[in-house]
């Protein structure tokens, strides 16, 4: 109610070009939250992320590497190396 900004849910959101140069909070790293993150970092807004429990960021090459692994180990294994990787 005295938040001075805007406030849209993640099904309004178009595109980050009117963002550039704001300061945005996105609420929730799902799949919407991180691709909208992404694209108002793209066009330039200052973007920070809030998340209410711990995630696992991965490159595409930890997760190729856990692909060949998950060929020839057991997944819970695979999954505490690339945890530690």
């Amino acid at each position: 109610e005295n938040f001075p900004g805007d406030v849209i849910h993640s099904s309004s959101y178009k595109s980050g070009k009117s963002y550039s140069g704001k300061n945005v909070l996105v609420v929730g790293s799902g799949n919407s939250g991180m691709e909208i993150a992404y694209d108002l970092a793209t066009h330039g807004a200052n973007t920070s992320i809030v998340i209410r429990s711990p995630i696992h960021v991965m490159t595409k090459e930890l997760i190729r590497l856990g692909m060949t692994l998950a060929h020839h180990l057991p997944l819970n294994l695979v999954d505490k190396l690339l945890v530690m990787a």
